[in-house]
């Protein structure tokens, strides 16, 4: 298996987080004027220093608005990363 290049897209500004209950965040942001993105995927990491793969994935969404809903919010949200796919 060959792992994907990273993405060449502008990340998402304006990222704000919105905690709508104890195990539920929403997501949104002002979208990247890149014409060539299609979607963003979403990463969920418990230190500021993460690295996104697959494993840490929460989910994906073609609008800028995501509700992030893991299963067990043992630990907390520390930080997400958007990425422009």
């Amino acid at each position: 298996m060959i792992p994907a290049e990273r993405s060449r897209l502008s990340p998402p500004s304006g990222v704000r987080g919105q905690a709508e209950s104890d195990r539920e965040i929403a997501l949104t942001w002002d979208r990247s004027g890149d014409s060539a993105r299609s979607y963003y995927r979403i990463y969920r990491g418990s230190t500021e220093d993460f690295v996104p793969s697959l494993i840490n994935c929460a989910g994906t969404t073609d609008g800028s608005l995501y509700n992030d809903r893991p299963a067990l919010n043992i630990g907390g949200w520390l930080d997400n990363i958007i990425e422009p796919t």
